[in-house]
């Protein structure tokens, strides 16, 4: 079992400002996930529920409060081709498939995506890495949105290459 939590506060506002006024956002999301069956390390299917809440108040718009909880179900199955003899001979690939639900009452965005106004929708979705070797890995992924009576879908295709780093060093 994961337990996991953020936490942004957003201030603006004081003796000197040019709102003329303070505007202040705070956004809480807390979750827990549970994996439910792992047949080998990297393969399972975890169930996760999140909840959200957010609180907004401003001089110059309608104060807010809103909140809602996602509930996903995810399947990871992992494949690695690395021979303990000979080393990394490339063609490792990760599939993670995701199918969720979130249902909220009094949040909305007012710019962006337009998933983040709506009180409700599902989402299912799939994302494929395949490590090509030398470094290159190309990642794919296609997720389907439905939003009231609309389904929305996004398409995405990333290639890199180059040797991971890291800016710690310990």
């Amino acid at each position: 079992m994961n337990f996991d939590a953020q936490g942004l506060v957003a201030h603006h506002g004081g003796q000197q400002n040019s709102l003329s006024g303070t505007e202040n956002n705070v956004t809480v999301l807390a979750g827990l996930s549970l994996g439910l069956y792992r047949a080998s390390p990297g393969n399972e299917i975890r169930l996760s529920s999140h909840w959200l809440l957010n609180n907004s108040q401003s001089v110059t718009k309608p104060d807010t409060d809103g909140d809602g909880v996602e509930t996903s179900l995810e399947w990871l199955l992992r494949r690695s081709t690395q021979d303990p003899e000979i080393g990394d001979t490339g063609g490792s690939w990760a599939i993670r498939t995701h199918a969720s639900y979130f249902s909220g009452d009094g949040l909305h965005a007012e710019f962006g995506d337009r998933l983040y106004a709506e009180s409700e929708y599902s989402q299912l979705g799939t994302r494929a890495l395949f490590d090509v070797g030398d470094g290159t890995q190309i990642e794919t992924a296609l997720v389907l949105q439905y939003l009231g009576s609309t389904l929305d879908y996004t398409f995405q295709v990333y290639v890199s290459t180059g040797a991971a780093f890291s800016l710690w060093q310990g």
